[in-house]
């Protein structure tokens, strides 16, 4: 792997020595080394540079599964402009001036993360605990889920969380797997449910006839009062 002369010494059947000599001079290729400008994990839509350095001398060929890349003869590439998926990319580089070539390959992973409410609006009574919820697809297939706001909720890091709710509230939830995320809305509808019983907060106790004893005022949903 050196240039240099180099010699060989051969011996015939009387014991004679015969040496010869030959110049080999050994031509450096070209440096293969895939720079990537960007990140080996995109996101569905992101793209990235893949690139060798550029000489006048050189011939470059790609080798992908990523059609937008295969046979390209420049000395860089565009990951990202495909469906989601591991993409192999290979560069060949030959000396025009040698005839010396080398080879360098990167793997880049294309993700696309997808996040679902189990539903999107539902209404609940006042006080009333309920499920809400989002199911994720897509990416590296490990999620995490953050709820916002994390009001009436039990627990904002989980992909169920249980709401009880005072007020109508509209919850958010990101969904991150590796580089990418997506987000999901749910509505919650609040019915403000009426006490079937009212404890008026005056009394005119004028032998009127018109609020004179203090008692609660109730409704037909009430069977029964007792008092003590």
């Amino acid at each position: 792997n050196t240039t240099g002369i180099y010699s060989v010494t051969l011996n015939d059947g009387s014991g004679c020595p015969y040496t010869t000599f030959i110049r080999i001079i050994v031509n450096s290729g070209p440096p293969a080394v895939i720079v990537n400008s960007g990140k080996d994990e995109l996101c569905l839509g992101e793209t990235t540079m893949l690139s060798v350095t550029a000489n006048s001398n050189w011939t470059y060929v790609w080798s992908s599964n990523d059609p937008n890349a295969n046979g390209q003869t420049t000395n860089y590439v565009y990951p990202g402009s495909t469906p989601p998926g591991t993409y192999t990319y290979t560069v060949i580089i030959t000396d025009t001036t040698t005839g010396c070539l080398v080879n360098d390959t990167v793997v880049v992973s294309v993700q696309n993360v997808h996040a679902a409410a189990l539903y999107t609006d539902t209404l609940v009574d006042q006080g009333t605990a309920i499920t809400i919820g989002a199911t994720a697809t897509g990416g590296s297939g490990t999620y995490t889920y953050l709820w916002s706001p994390v009001d009436y909720l039990n627990d904002a890091h989980t992909s169920t969380p249980v709401s009880t709710p005072l007020a109508d509230t509209h919850y958010l939830v990101t969904v991150t797997s590796g580089p990418c995320f997506d987000t999901a809305a749910v509505n919650v509808r609040v019915n403000i449910v009426q006490s079937p019983v009212a404890i008026p907060n005056a009394f005119s106790p004028n032998d009127d006839g018109k609020n004179d004893v203090f008692y609660p005022v109730i409704t037909n949903a009430v069977a029964k009062v007792k008092t003590f």
